[in-house]
């Protein structure tokens, strides 16, 4: 297993065959929780999922990255900020002695005392669960049979032909599909759809490829 640590430099600009992802780093912005999520949730041959290990409780700050959606784009026009003013310097309060210290004066001149910096992060054990949407329960294909009835009623909304269903569940799982011709198709999950629209993205660059040469 090869683990790569960064802080803030691959999240936007890879492409691996990521499949599993530790979120150490707390954000408010669903754009950038998109963006490092995302780095784990692009398809690749033989890849079914991802783990994310979330630590910094960005799911239950910005739920699921699948459920965030916007219908109009921003307008880009410029926001007007506000300018900042010039914040005068007051004398602070020594914790020890109660005397006002001169501003940017670290020792206080009455009693002497230093104060010493403390940090306000608070650790505390704890343990990883499976965090489940409340919307729907997300379908897999690691069920062949299931998986290829969704694949059946893909083929028939699109019209394609019988051989595509197996050869679609033969390149998933190895083998030929046996004794499922009679299952009637149901509607496909996300992550078969998304499995077939990721064949045919692959299979769209490689006659690109060949077209070329």
């Amino acid at each position: 297993m090869k683990v790569v640590c960064n802080v803030g430099c691959l999240t936007i600009g890879i492409d691996w065959d990521a499949r599993s992802i530790i979120l150490a780093r707390p954000t408010k912005s669903e754009m950038l929780f998109v963006q490092m999520v995302g780095r784990g949730l692009r398809m690749a041959d033989g890849k079914t999922d991802c783990l994310i290990l979330d630590h910094s409780d960005n799911h239950i700050r910005l739920g699921f990255v699948t459920d965030i959606h916007h219908d109009e784009l921003d307008d880009g026009w410029e926001r007007q900020k506000a300018i900042p003013k010039d914040r005068e310097v007051l004398p602070k309060k020594c914790p020890k002695c109660a005397f006002l210290k001169p501003p940017k004066l670290l020792a206080c001149p009455c009693c002497g005392f230093i104060p010493v910096p403390k940090s306000n992060v608070v650790n505390r054990n704890g343990e990883l669960v499976e965090f489940k949407t409340r919307n729907e329960t997300i379908k897999t294909f690691a069920d062949p049979v299931t998986f290829f009835c969704e694949l059946k009623h893909i083929a028939n909304a699109r019209g394609y032909k019988s051989g595509w269903v197996a050869h679609q569940y033969k390149t998933k799982f190895g083998r030929w599909p046996s004794g499922l011709d009679g299952l009637v198709p149901v509607p496909p999950s996300r992550s078969t759809l998304a499995w077939v629209k990721s064949r045919q993205i692959a299979y769209a660059k490689a006659v690109k490829g060949a077209s070329w040469r």
